[in-house]
This record gives structure tokens, sequence and C-alpha cells, in this order.
């Protein structure tokens, strides 16, 4: 699966107002964030990932990582925050549950209208 430019712009754009849904420690990609990404992408589809390191190569090297392992596809790397998109699954629908026939519910009855009575000008009316 491979994206086209106008989609990837248009992911962009999305991922925009997220947050980082997941962060990297100390220990690197570890299992246990494979997981969390697992995830994030069967919940989200859109994913931000914080890296932390200096070392770009090294970064580089999680983010191939985290899209080959995942099927994802790479939609924006700024800096140390990598986003990626991988498109859900269509699950099967469930089979339409058959109604009941609904005896229709009768519309006769009306709220009473209140009537006012127009108000008089000029000077109050004696008695």
């Amino acid at each position: 699966m491979t994206l086209t430019v106008v989609q990837k712009k248009a992911l962009r754009q999305k991922a925009h107002t997220l947050k980082p849904v997941i962060l990297l420690g100390q220990h690197g990609l570890t299992p246990a964030v494979q997981l969390e990404i697992e995830r994030a992408l069967l919940t989200h589809e859109l994913v931000k990932i914080k890296i932390p390191g200096e070392d770009r190569e090294e970064r580089q090297a999680i983010v191939e990582a985290i899209c080959q392992e995942r099927e994802a596809e790479l939609v924006q790397l700024i800096g140390k925050t990598l986003t990626i998109y991988r498109k859900k699954e269509e699950k099967e629908k469930p089979r339409a549950k058959i109604k009941r026939a609904v005896k229709p519910v009768s519309r006769s009855f009306k709220k009473p209208t209140i009537r006012k009575k127009p108000m008089r000008r000029g000077a109050p009316r004696r008695r």
C-alpha cells in the first residue's frame, strides 16, 4: 500500500492537531512498545510517535523498523516526531435485524391552545 502525494497531504492536515500517542523510552523499540503501536493503529489509523535520541541515523532506523513490522505507511517525519498511517481492516457487517411491525402512534391528541386577549392601546379601562 503506497500513499499518493494528495493522500499524504490530507493525512498531514489531519495529523497536525494530533498529539503523540506513543513515546519511546530509553530502551527504544521494545516488544511492549510494538504492541502499543499495533493497538493505536487498530483504533486510530493515524498515529503520532515521539522518538528520543540525538542520532538522526538511529531514529531513521527505528522509523523503518516500525513501518516494516506494522505494515504502516510513513506520512511525515519532523524532527523526533513520526506520523504513520495504516488503513483499518473492514469487518464483516452484521446482518440487519428484522424489525417487527410497530403500530403507528395516533397523533390525534393536540395540546390546547390558549388565546390571549389582544392588548388595548391607550388609557386603561375604568370600572
